[in-house]
């Protein structure tokens, strides 16, 4: 028998795939869910692995049902809301260019970066789980903004040694707005000043293709990314979200 709330529990496709197990989603989670009627009725029989929920950081008794059935907290996120706009009059590092990403060899490259410099991630940092399948992740996502018509992946090459240094990639929204997504600078690239050259020329590109306004959710450990979109380019925290999962004996 479905239980009768607001909840709603999906199968994660992608990551289904990545991880060779099932992998489930659970929205619209409130402190008012009937969290045992829930698991046996549309959990359980999809046979997970996994499953994540994100539930508002307000709502503390929806957080501690969540934890006597067994959750666990991962990560805390913040989504934020932006206005796109010219970062700069231009390009100050005029020998940097962004191109946007259509081969499996330079896909390769941006992944190499994604899964060598990106640290403040929910899985990655998940004692059970850890970096490896975190890179599988990167690995996956960023092959479909790649491949999605309404995504696009951009990297951040060096346009007189043909060195690539980061990368971007983002979603178009039905509402006519932008959704960000993954991003990253190589290691021996962070603190030079390239960060927000390269949020600038995906702005750039996002005013060219007539886009004003999107939206993008960080973790609240990427300390730097919060101070570089909140502090430097006006970001507005639109909610907080507590992550939680639970891993299942499949």
């Amino acid at each position: 028998m479905m239980p009768s709330c607001n909840a709603h529990v999906t199968v994660n496709e992608i990551d289904s795939s990545i991880f060779g197990k099932r992998v489930l989603d659970i929205r619209n989670f409130d402190s008012a869910t009937d969290i045992a009627a829930l698991e046996a009725g549309s959990i359980l029989p999809l046979q997970p692995w996994y499953a994540c929920c994100k539930i508002p950081s307000s709502d503390c008794a929806g957080i501690h049902l969540l934890e006597s059935a067994g959750f666990r907290y991962v990560e805390t996120q913040l989504v934020l809301s932006f206005r796109v706009k010219s970062l700069y009059p231009s390009n100050p590092f005029p020998q940097y260019i962004f191109e946007e990403v259509c081969d499996q060899q330079t896909l390769s490259r941006v992944i190499d970066i994604a899964t060598s410099s990106i640290i403040d991630d929910r899985i990655a940092n998940d004692p059970l789980l850890g970096p490896l399948y975190a890179g599988k992740r990167y690995g996956a996502y960023l092959a479909r903004s790649m491949e999605s018509p309404d995504q696009h992946l951009y990297a951040l090459k060096n346009g007189q040694n043909g060195d690539i240094v980061g990368f971007k990639s983002h979603r178009y929204l039905p509402d006519g707005s932008v959704q960000l997504l993954l991003g990253g600078l190589r290691d021996d690239c962070k603190g030079s000043g390239l960060a927000p050259l390269l949020e600038h020329l995906e702005f750039s590109t996002l005013l060219a293709a007539g886009i004003k306004r999107g939206v993008t959710a960080v973790s609240a450990r990427n300390l730097a990314i919060m101070n570089l979109e909140i502090a430097g380019f006006g970001f507005k925290v639109k909610e907080s979200l507590v992550v939680l999962r639970k891993m299942y004996a499949t």
